[in-house]
């Protein structure tokens, strides 16, 4: 076969010449040499594509073909084609397998972000890694292909991570064992960044290390590119959302000697599988890890394939499982959803096939599907409810109802319903922690490691580094008296804002200052607009190239209106999508002498022809108008971005219309909108965005709670408004609350409301709502948390039998003993260090309850254990949004006293001594801890 491909591409380049010398023919010029004319040069692509496929003949069946026709459309496909061909096969065989894995599974979004000196880039260190590094041996094809070789990590942007890295890491590990080299890489990714929350929009690798801070995730995703370029297998590992607390979390996976370890992103420890979140995540629900590709042979239980992933349910790893299956005597359509209840509503955290099981945690879940008679649900429950110890069962089969749906989904109809349904019946959801009975991952082979010593000097050393780069960011970020100068040429309160602006930039300051300096006096109060339009993240983002050529390419028009221009038009980004490019580029110039509708509808017509319609990929980043018209193809989201930032290019206010399908222009002062694969109905509404543009109805809600009125509910916190039509809780997160009241585009709707016990269990309520046009709808909803007592060893697992003598050292100067530091009002005192990770995200946890502490008269302490990351404590109190009295024990006398074991600790001390809560170590229910213990106070 691959020889007629060869002689059938000889004799088209024949028959090419043969012509070529007939008749005349345009010639084609060639980057190194003399024109070539175009029949010849056919001719000789022709036998490049066929040299191509012949070598592709190496490539695993099973992904060949997608790879090969993924690699065609790639827009740098001839410079691919030409860097795999430009030596004999044995010397580029690794390339070629390496390039055709990553394309067989690549990302929508990367065939226009990942551009060809990137993918070099990360082909030729990955493979360079491969054969050098100590453990190549363990470095299986599998291991290598899914966990070393990919470009990307999960949804952040494509960076040029690898080399840097490597050149920086690769002689700290080369000659470590592979256990400690891993451990080694996080200490490097510890050295440049800390958890600090930030918002959902993930920052690339090298923007958290300029940064110096990321959430979980962006940690996580530092420490897997880490870990990569030292040739270390590593993956993303999460809880989709926790069960017996708000919020989620991700965290990381090693391989090393012959098994995969977890550890947590910038939280170096001695040793792997350690980390604040083990004991949540024997709590968990769902446990998933994930890989590029499809994982053929895994040996581990796979949750599910999607386009480019593999799903592996690691939940068995970290705690004891039931395999649940779903029954129905109608037919399901579609698939089988699982739900916890997280942030003020059920949510999905999980599908899977009808007739097929999912294996979860100990705990109560919602489980939910569409029929043909309509929508069914159930309660499934994975543990014995009758045994002391809530056993886990080992397999569970539900009934799904339409009873169930009812019930669970649209809550108990009022007796009373009308013009102000009343939410009534409530649900518990249980999550019980009992005795673990499973083993979790198989022993490691044994293998050398380095002496407790050996770990503690290297520790050390990290430290000094960390220090050093700490030092680093500081002197960057510090305004030097010529960058002072150039600030005073800015006018009015602009002095002000770019100071203010700078230090949000921090580190990336100088890129920030070097774009004002390259811009006339006109032009440089835009680049603080700029920067105030956009998030932190977009601040370490910017170079001085890429800002201010923005501000040069969207400078106003005379006499435009700055108010409206500076959010549609000027603004850096249209959604999530990354900020590193921002041009428009020649496809999407707008046409010539054109304005106004005419314009827009133009320039709408040009988007569609230029991009083709693609399904959005479990990896991969946003893309911004470059990256689309790059790859010539966008997901819906992606196209409406593009378009927006297509208009704003060419002058036109713009913006995303609700829910980010279509975008909206704005001609003569009214919204239109703008569908991206359909600009032939440009300005019209169409049926499915009728309910965006009809006229909203009003939802009031009035929350009670305890009997009483509930001024304080949140959403996120204590209910969500939220869609069911398909089968499915759809939480309504960009909703604008104010007072309990919001206008909502008519509809049908579930409100749900919420609340947890100390244990974690949650008390949840829902109630069938339906907003109409133009009118009022009033809704009573109960917050309540039904009382059940708490276990006194949950609340306090000690108690203090007198007050100890050993004293600390306040904020004057003066020793005080605990019982004077309590002095006459219940005290939450927390015995913490904020060098550690957990204690500064138990700060995070309680910073929201301030507030119910000031109304419940309860005095906040803190006690620093120790001395180091001291200087560190208002920072870090900052980032938490905690106001609290500082002392210190330096010594840890009083720590040693109270016989403190696991810090941070929480003790709920009353002036008589009694002892409410005490409990040592992160949890992450704490705010339900100190919920339950402040119920005691008399």
């Amino acid at each position: 076969m691959n020889r007629l491909r060869l002689l059938a591409a000889f004799a088209a380049l024949v028959v090419c010449v043969f012509h070529a010398g007939c008749t005349p023919a345009r010639q084609t010029p060639t980057p190194d040499g003399p024109a070539v004319e175009e029949p010849v040069q056919k001719g000789l692509e022709a036998l490049a594509q066929a040299e191509l496929e012949r070598r592709l003949e190496a490539v695993p069946a099973r992904y060949r073909a997608q790879a090969l026709r993924n690699l065609r459309s790639y827009y740098a496909y001839p410079e691919v084609r030409s860097w795999l061909l430009e030596r004999p096969e044995p010397q580029r065989r690794d390339e070629l397998l390496a390039v055709a894995f990553l394309f067989a599974y690549l990302p929508p979004v990367d065939y226009g972000a990942l551009t060809f000196d990137l993918l070099r880039e990360h082909v030729d260190c990955a493979l360079k890694v491969r054969r050098e590094a100590a453990w190549r041996g363990q470095l299986s094809d599998e291991l290598f292909y899914h966990y070393i070789l990919p470009h990307r990590v999960t949804q952040e942007p494509c960076q040029a991570w690898r080399k840097l890295m490597h050149d920086e890491l690769w002689p700290r590990v080369k000659d470590l064992p592979m256990q400690e080299a891993a451990l080694e890489a996080n200490r490097y990714a510890r050295e440049y960044a800390t958890f600090q929350s930030t918002n959902g929009r993930d920052q690339g690798p090298l923007t958290t290390m300029l940064r110096g801070a990321g959430r979980c995730e962006e940690e996580m995703i530092l420490y897997i590119c880490a870990a990569r370029s030292v040739g270390i297998p590593a993956r993303p590992c999460s809880t989709p959302y926790w069960t017996f607390t708000d919020n989620n979390h991700a965290w990381c996976e090693a391989f090393a000697d012959g098994r995969w370890w977890f550890l947590g992103g910038c939280e170096p420890e001695l040793e792997l599988d350690r980390g604040w979140f083990a004991g949540p995540a024997s709590r968990a629900g769902l446990v998933v890890s994930t890989a590029y590709g499809d994982v053929a042979d895994s040996p581990e239980p796979v949750l599910a394939r999607r386009a480019g992933v593999t799903l592996i349910n690691s939940t068995p790893v970290y705690g004891d499982t039931c395999a649940v299956q779903a029954l129905c005597d109608a037919e399901i359509k579609g698939d089988v959803y699982v739900h916890i209840f997280n942030f003020g509503s059920l949510r999905v955290i999980a599908r899977f096939a009808p007739g097929a099981s999912i294996v979860l945690g100990r705990g109560d879940y919602i489980l939910t599907a569409r029929t043909s008679q309509g929508a069914v649900a159930a309660l499934a429950r994975t543990f014995d409810d009758q045994s002391a110890s809530s056993d886990v069962l080992s397999e569970v089969q539900v009934q799904l109802t339409s009873r169930g749906w009812d019930q669970y989904v649209l809550g108990r109809p009022s007796q009373d319903a009308g013009e102000s349904p009343q939410v009534e019946g409530h649900h518990w959801l249980r999550f019980p922690q009992g005795p673990r009975r499973s083993t979790g991952r198989k022993v490691a082979a044994s293998s050398t490691q380095l002496s407790q010593d050996h770990k503690q000097m290297l520790a050390r050393a990290s430290q000094e580094r960390l220090r050093a780069r700490d030092q680093w960011r500081r002197e960057r970020a510090r305004i030097t008296p010529e960058s002072e100068r150039l600030l005073d040429t800015l006018e009015g309160d602009y002095r002000a804002r770019a100071r203010e602006q700078l230090a949000r930039c921090g580190a990336n300051a100088p890129e920030i200052l070097a774009a004002l300096a390259a811009l006339d006096a006109t032009e440089r109060p835009y680049v603080i607009d700029v920067l105030e339009l956009g998030d932190d993240k977009d601040c370490f983002e910017w170079t001085a190239e890429s800002l201010a050529a923005h501000v040069r390419r969207h400078r106003p028009s005379p006499g435009v209106n700055l108010e409206s221009w500076r959010p549609w038009v000027l603004a850096p980004r249209v959604r999530h999508e990354s900020s590193s490019e921002r041009g428009i580029r020649a496809a999407f110039s707008p046409p010539p002498r054109l304005a106004g509708r005419p314009l827009a509808e133009a320039l709408g017509v040009t988007v569609a022809q230029g991009l083709a319609r693609a399904e959005r990929g479990y990896f991969g980043s946003p893309a911004n108008a470059v990256e689309s018209e790059r790859a010539g193809r966008a997901t819906v989201e992606d196209a409406a971005v593009c378009l927006v930032q297509v208009y704003r290019g060419a002058g036109l206010e713009a913006r995303l219309a609700m829910g980010g399908q279509w975008a909206e222009v704005r001609i003569d002062g009214q919204w239109l909108p703008a569908y991206p694969f359909e600009p032939e109905n440009f300005g019209k509404v169409k049926a499915e965005a009728a309910a965006v543009y009809a006229r909203p109805g009003r939802l009031q809600i009035r929350f009670r709670r305890d009997g009483g009125e509930f001024p304080d509910a949140e959403p996120w916190r204590d209910f969500m408004l939220c869609r069911v039509e398909r089968g499915f809780v759809e939480p309504q997160e960009s909703l604008e609350w104010r007072a309990g009241a919001c206008d909502v585009a008519p509809g049908n709707y579930v409100l749900f409301t919420g609340a947890r016990s100390g244990r974690g269990d949650v008390c949840f309520r829902a109630a069938a709502v339906t907003v109409r046009s133009g009118e009022t709808t009033a809704v009573t909803a109960d917050c309540t948390l039904v009382r059940e007592e708490l276990d006194a060893v949950e609340l306090a697992s000690r108690k203090m039998t007198a007050w100890p003598q050993a004293k600390v050292s306040a904020p004057d100067g003066k020793l005080l003993s605990l019982q004077e530091l309590v002095g006459e009002r219940p005290t939450l005192v927390l015995l913490l260090s904020t060098h550690d990770e957990p204690a500064r995200r138990l700060l995070s946890l309680l910073g929201p309850l301030q507030e119910e502490f000031r109304q419940r008269g309860v005095a906040l302490a803190a006690i620093y254990l120790g001395r180091e990351g001291r200087d560190e404590w208002d920072q870090r109190a900052a980032e938490a949004g905690i106001s609290i009295t500082l002392h210190d024990d330096a010594e840890k006398a009083l720590a040693a006293e109270l016989d403190i074991r696991t810090q941070p600790a929480m003790l709920l001390l009353t002036p008589k001594g009694e002892t409410l809560l005490w409990h040592e170590g992160f949890t992450l229910h704490a705010p339900q801890l100190v919920k339950g213990a402040l119920k005691w106070l008399r």
